[in-house]
This record gives structure tokens, sequence and C-alpha cells, in this order.
């Protein structure tokens, strides 16, 4: 696992060293930041697993990076994950990682620094909350006005029927769903 784009293109991060952290694929990753410029942007990434995703957001120039993450094994993972991407950065920049569920999170956001220009969120694949995910993130006002939630979940799996996503990619057994909610 490693960073792909970015000031910090190929610094390795460490993995999970178990099979129920699942981190986004390299290609997946790729894909997403070909899509969205974070640059100078505030950007959370919830179900932070090992923060790869987040990583990749401040390699790519985002002005602050929000990891969510309420395992403890995985923040402690993701804080040294941070610490690898930042000794590789320019200039410092502003994370926080965020030991939560990612559902009371959301609920909490609006507020303050708790809004965002994008959201990804890559829950357990087996997990039943992301329409309440989405809902939380519509009913806290958690994005900026033309901000971007973005879901990864597995192509099988059956998509939020209470939002519609504007756009729609797959990669594999995986598929990204993009929201706007201004």
């Amino acid at each position: 696992m490693r960073i792909i784009g970015g000031a910090a293109r190929g610094c390795t991060l460490t993995g999970p060293g178990n099979k129920k952290i699942r981190p986004t694929p390299d290609k997946v990753r790729q894909a997403l930041f070909n899509m969205i410029d974070v640059e100078g942007d505030s950007f959370c990434d919830l179900f932070g697993g090992t923060g790869a995703v987040g990583c990749e957001a401040l390699s790519r120039g985002a002005a602050s990076v929000t990891i969510v993450e309420h395992h403890l094994h995985s923040v402690t993972l993701i804080r040294q994950n941070i610490d690898k991407v930042g000794k590789m950065l320019p200039a410092p920049a502003q994370t926080r990682v965020v030991k939560r569920d990612a559902l009371e999170f959301l609920r909490g956001c609006g507020q303050g620094p708790d809004r965002f220009n994008f959201i990804y969120c890559d829950p357990p694949y087996d997990w039943d909350g992301r329409s309440a995910l989405l809902a939380a993130a519509f009913n806290a006002k958690a994005l900026l006005p033309d901000g971007i939630l973005v879901l990864e979940m597995p192509v099988k799996a059956l998509q939020p029927p209470e939002f519609e996503p504007i756009k729609e990619k797959r990669y594999g057994d995986t598929k990204l769903l993009f929201y706007s909610f201004g």
C-alpha cells in the first residue's frame, strides 16, 4: 500500500496486519483522486481504517484532513501513516484523527471545523447503515456548499434508495457513489 500521487508519492504506508480492515485498493484511490481535486480543500475520511485515503488527500494538497475511526488499533495505525506522509510534505498540513463512531461524528457536524468540501466513506462492506450515514451527513449539513460525499461499497450491494447519486463509477467489485446535497 502506497501513496499514488502528490508530494508524498511513493510513500509506503503501514498496512492493517489483519483481515478485518480492508484498505481501499490503490487503483480505486487513484481513480477517485483523478476525479476530484482536493488541493486547498477540507477532506474527511470516515471509517479511516489505515488512513490511506486521508493520507492521499494530504499528499495531494488538501488544506485540512480529518480521519474518523473508532477502533483503537486503527487510530494508532492512522497516526503512524500520517506521520510518514507528513515528513514528505513541503509544509505542515492540518490533520486531525478522531476516535469516534462515524455516525456520531456526522451527527455532530455542521458547525465550525466539521464541515467539509469532501467526505469519503468506506464502511465495512457488510455494514447496513449506509442510508443512516447519508441521512446524517445531509441533516447535519456536514458538506460545505458544492461539497461532495463519496460512498465506497460493493457492486452487489443495494445502494441507499433515499438519495440519488450524481455519479457512479465501478472498479471490479467496488463502486463509488458521488452525492451532492447542495
